[in-house]
């Protein structure tokens, strides 16, 4: 049992430990970055909407930095994510994102904010949020500008793996799968470090 235990912490660090050195020439990811925002139709194998966009560009894992910290370092007010792995071509069923570093996962009372922006007019005036398939929240836009845009924020204080589903009233639906911390990683995100999608090309 306990070789068991430090094995799996052993496959952790490692894990983190690539993750980090595969980083050091990756640029910082904000969510004021609005050239690099994903659309969220390109997710594979969800019912989405074409509206939304979320706040960070790509399935992966990422870095929390505190806005303590990016306020030391950085001399900006605010935290942001800093994506160390890239992980568009693992065959995961939603579009999944990986949380770590600002505490996320040891401290409860911190949690991760998940932005999604949506376009106005063609916007819903509220979202309702599921997590694992229960109700947990109901989210309405926010005006920050430009005026063009709206913002939909969920404060997300769960660990672990979870499926989240924003619901529109016109059903217009965005699943997205999120590992917050290190808790069911070794179920729910370590095999598909081993799996890569294949692409078949049609011949003309």
């Amino acid at each position: 049992m306990v070789k068991r235990k430090w094995l799996a912490v052993g496959i952790i660090l490692l894990f983190v430990g690539l993750a980090v050195a595969l980083s050091i020439n990756q640029s910082v990811v904000t969510a004021s970055q609005e050239n690099d925002l994903v659309e969220v139709a390109t997710q594979r194998k969800s019912d989405v909407s074409t509206i939304f966009k979320l706040d960070f560009p790509s399935q992966g894992l990422y870095y929390y930095v505190s806005p303590f910290i990016n306020n030391l370092i950085n001399k900006i007010p605010y935290g942001h994510f800093k994506l160390l792995r890239d992980w568009k071509n693992k065959p995961f069923s939603n579009t999944t994102a990986m949380f770590i570093g600002g505490g996320i996962g040891i401290c409860p009372f911190l949690n991760i904010t998940i932005q999604l922006s949506a376009m106005y007019p063609d916007l819903p005036s509220k979202l309702d949020v599921y997590s694992d398939g229960v109700y947990y929240d109901t989210l309405y836009p926010e005006f920050w500008g430009p005026i063009s845009i709206r913002y939909y924020e969920l404060y997300y204080y769960e660990k672990g793996f979870h499926h989240l589903l924003f619901v529109a009233e016109d059903n217009m639906s965005l699943a997205l799968d999120v590992q917050i911390g290190f808790f069911c990683f070794i179920d729910n995100i370590l095999p598909y470090q081993f799996k890569i999608n294949t692409v078949l090309k049609e011949t003309v």
